[in-house]
């Protein structure tokens, strides 16, 4: 292979066709990306950094790393400082309003424009407009580049790439100029690319590599070795100035450079034995794009025979034997583009603690991709003639792009992404918990219990995992992560099945969050989980405490104050609960909860004015939300328009049929417009889909009243009892004794809610009243003798138990209380019968399976025992 002329200057006409032919390619592969949503990372890199919200943020950006705006010690691990690409997704954000199709938009626009600028390094290096197109448009499809295009967080790849070769174009052709002076403006883009990324410090070897690559065993000019070293000047000044920018951020002589994301917890010998996979690996990736995976697992201990390492040292070899080829028949181009790939991935190799779990993943191989397409272009278009080296070359291009096609949509959605992960690393723990926290936020939109067992199920498979790795020393690698995401997840789920479980097991969820406090105390997250669960099991006082400790040791944490406003809400200090919503909806964007729960505390603090503006704004942001046309309704009818609130309240419900608030305050508006037919309607709706509401029930029930409809009014007045807030105790009273005081059902159900609300002298009084309206009524009787034996007076409620007895032998409870109370009394002999009747009537008695056999079980033994004392025959069933 003989150097060849530089390529002649393509006319405008030319440049902007072979533009256009390599976006039209990109938009062709990766138009389905633009309708992807934010996975993974940009979960916390967009929807939760404030700084990216505003272009006034922009010299804050220059002056901070890149993960600053989360809590001090996770980024104090992480030594990342790309402000360039900060200031490109601001771009963004402002652009689209923080919608993700703009962000995919900027992604495939400076991918498109890392394509062109492959093009001209290309025809720069190898001498050849269409050997540099085709090289560009393979790389323009080529599988390993999905992972970075098709994923906002990884903006920074395409960024960093196309300054760099912009830099590696400029300096080419300032050596093809006669490299007269020094090329600054290689040394430009150099730093532009630094600030991008910082894995573009490859840039440098890179530039060295292509640079002794093209020229190896061709005689150099005069006084061209002198002038080697000081060639690489203003690259050497760009990264000088790059290093200071990062003293200056990171506050040490070390830049930042000496942090590490992973901490492997493997030896030396392991480690040299990673990058050797890592180079190898590489190259097989390169050579035959297949097996795609964003989590690419880590192998602590490589059984013998590991494929990995095996493929590594293939890998390795066979490169060694290219270059070693390209050596020895002084083949400039190919030899310059063999040395592109380790020069790039040298950042990798060298700093492999610096590239978090999954040490070998597509996005790593972003610019080494073009020393792959480069070669196979160069070699085809320069061994074939033209049109059979434009057929194969258009038949690889066209097989590359199916295979990036069909890889996109697995970066639609979080659990387009985690599935496809699973199935492709099932002895992974991270991808687990990973689709765990999907489900769990799938089961929180939905309410499907599918989604929370499938949560559950996956948090449990990581947990044995773990497991796993600790106990037996498998290939499993478990990092301190997983393990603290597996217990927060499974602590959330379980949490989540507590609130709609019978039985209200917080007690197992709080020692959930209690080990992983113990496990990682300077987390905040350990501590929101058990606020959480103190706040849903009833206990606001220890809830705070908890939250407040959230606050202290993360302070940018938005969950800690957003579950700390919802603490206030339940204690109704909405001023303060609205001040706590403003600081989460300020340290996440645009999250519908921060600006909705805002907007609903605002309402119950009569701030009008500004809860009108939170929810215009949440109305304008979420179309499909009908929650804040809610709050826009409530606003309308406190302004005394109830017409425009029923618009709203209508509007809401042409969303959302099944939204209980909207029919409650629809409800109430068409009863002040005394349209009370109506009225009545929305409310039933209101309170089947609101059964814990007491407003819902309180508000039909009075609407009853006054309707004349007494009877139809009483289970709604009821679950209104029931459910009545403090502030409304002594008018809900005064309202059942003026309402019920001759029904003696009534007043037992009365006296039945206030026993379970702990109330027990209110609920004596009620069923006093009962039996003073009627003195032989079993219920209440039976009613009286619990509430007694609750009270610990055994003696007063022996009686009124007998005679409960008596009055309902076919109630399985009277039967049974009245033994059990005989029992405690050591009147074995009396409480026979009733035990013999109480085991009877218990096999018709709704109980659930397990509590049924386990009460058949007692009785019986007690029925043995009480035979074993009196060796006369068992009572009868009478």
């Amino acid at each position: 292979m003989n150097s060849a002329p530089s390529p002649r200057p393509l006319s405008i006409g030319a440049t902007w066709g072979g533009a256009l032919l390599l976006f039209a390619a990109v938009f062709a592969v990766y138009f389905g990306a633009l309708s992807g949503q934010f996975v993974y990372d940009d979960l916390l890199v967009i929807q939760q950094n404030p700084q990216i919200t505003s272009l006034a943020n922009v010299p804050a950006i220059f002056g901070s790393s890149y993960w600053d705006f989360i809590d001090a010690e996770g980024a104090s691990h992480v030594g990342y400082y790309r402000p360039l690409t900060m200031v490109l997704i601001t771009l963004a954000y402002v652009a689209g309003g923080g919608e993700p199709w703009m962000f995919h938009l900027f992604s495939l626009v400076v991918y498109g424009l890392s394509c062109v600028a492959a093009w001209r390094f290309g025809a720069r290096l190898l001498k050849s407009e269409a050997a540099g197109f085709w090289a560009a448009l393979l790389f323009a499809v080529h599988p390993l580049h999905v992972e970075s295009v098709a994923w906002i967080s990884a903006l920074h790849d395409p960024l960093f790439a196309l300054f760099g070769l912009l830099g590696l174009s400029a300096f080419l052709r300032w050596r093809d100029e006669g490299s007269t002076g020094l090329p600054w403006r290689a040394g430009v883009w150099f730093l532009l690319s630094l600030l991008s990324k910082d894995a573009a410090v490859a840039l440098l070897p890179v530039t060295v590599a292509c640079d002794w690559g093209r020229t190896h065993a061709q005689e150099p000019p005069a006084g061209f070795r002198r002038r080697w070293i000081t060639s690489y000047v203003p690259l050497l000044g760009s990264l000088a100035l790059y290093y200071l920018a990062r003293v200056l951020v990171f506050g040490d002589v070390m830049a930042g450079f000496d942090r590490q994301t992973t901490d492997f917890g493997v030896g030396a010998g392991r480690l040299a034995l990673l990058r050797v996979e890592l180079l190898g690996g590489a190259a097989w990736l390169l050579a035959w794009p297949a097996d795609l995976n964003l989590f690419r697992p880590f192998q602590p201990e490589l059984p013998e025979g590991a494929s990995s390492l095996l493929v590594g040292v293939i890998g390795s070899l066979a490169f060694l034997v290219l270059v070693a080829v390209a050596l020895w028949r002084r083949w400039r181009p190919a030899l310059a583009l063999l040395l592109l790939i380790p020069a790039a991935l040298l950042p990798v190799i060298l700093r492999v603690q610096s590239l978090g779990t999954f040490p070998l993943s597509d996005r790593f191989l972003f610019l080494p991709v073009l020393g792959v397409t480069g070669l196979v272009a160069y070699l085809v278009w320069t061994r074939l003639p033209g049109k059979a080296a434009a057929l194969l070359l258009l038949l690889v291009a066209g097989g590359l792009a199916a295979r990036s096609v069909a890889q996109v949509p697995h970066w639609q959605d979080e659990e387009a992404l985690f599935r496809r992960a699973v199935e492709q690393n099932p002895r992974n723990p991270n991808v687990y918990w990973g689709l765990g926290r999907v489900m769990l936020g799938e089961y929180s939109k939905t309410g499907l219990s599918d989604h929370l067992l499938e949560s559950r199920e996956c948090f449990e498979t990581s947990m044995d995992l773990l497991e796993e790795a600790a106990t037996t020393g498998t290939d499993i690698f478990a990092t301190h992560d997983d393990h603290l995401q597996t217990n927060l997840g499974l602590g959330h789920a379980l949490l989540r099945e507590a609130e709609i479980d019978p039985f209200h097991d917080f007690e197992t969820v709080k020692k959930v969050f209690e080990r992983v406090i113990a496990y990682q105390p300077d987390s905040e997250r350990g501590y929101i989980g058990l606020g959480t669960a103190h706040l849903a099991s009833g206990d606001p006082n220890e809830a705070g405490v908890a939250f407040r400790k959230a606050i202290d040791l993360n302070p940018n944490s938005p969950e800690a104050h957003f579950n700390m406003g919802i603490l206030l809400m339940r204690i109704d200090e909405w001023g303060q609960a609205a001040k706590e919503f403003r600081t989460s909806m300020g340290l996440r964007n645009k999250n519908p909860k921060d600006i909705m729960f805002l907007a609903r505390a605002l309402v119950e603090a009569g701030e009008n004015q500004e809860a009108r503006a939170v929810a215009t704004r949440a109305h304008e942001l979420f179309r499909e939300d009908p929650d804040p046309r809610v709050i826009l309704g409530i606003l309308a009818g406190r302004d005394g328009d109830l017409t425009g609130a029923l618009r709203w309240f209508d509007g809401a419900l042409e969303l959302s049929g099944e939204h209980g608030t909207a029919h409650l305050r629809r409800g109430t508006v068409l009863a002040q417009l005394e349209r009370n037919t109506e009225a009545v309607q929305a409310l039933m709706r209101a309170c089947e889909l609101l059964p814990e509401s007491f407003e819902a029930h309180y508000n039909l029930s009075s609407l009853l009243q006054t309707s004349n409809q007494p009877d139809r009014a009483l289970p709604y007045f009821l679950v209104a009892y029931a459910r009545r807030p403090a502030e409304f105790a002594i008018r809900m009273r005064n309202a059942a004794q003026s309402m019920h005081r001759d029904d003696v059902g009534t007043l037992v159900m009365l006296a039945t809610i206030d026993a379970d609300r702990g109330h027990l002298k209110v609920a004596r009084e009620w069923i006093e009243r009962a039996l003073e309206v009627d003195p032989e009524d079993g219920p209440s009787h039976y009613a009286l003798g619990a509430l007694l034996r609750n009270m610990e007076l055994t003696e007063e409620a022996l009686p009124h138990l007998r005679i409960a007895a008596e009055k309902l032998p076919t109630y399985y409870k009277a039967q049974f209380e009245l033994a059990d109370l005989l029992l405690q009394l050591n009147d074995e002999r009396a409480a026979a019968p009733f035990l013999a009747r109480a085991l009877h009537l218990l096999a018709d008695e709704p109980m659930e399976p397990a509590v049924k056999k386990n009460t058949r079980e007692t009785i019986e033994k007690a029925l043995k025992m009480i035979a074993e004392m009196d060796a006369g025959p068992l009572p009868g069933d009478g």
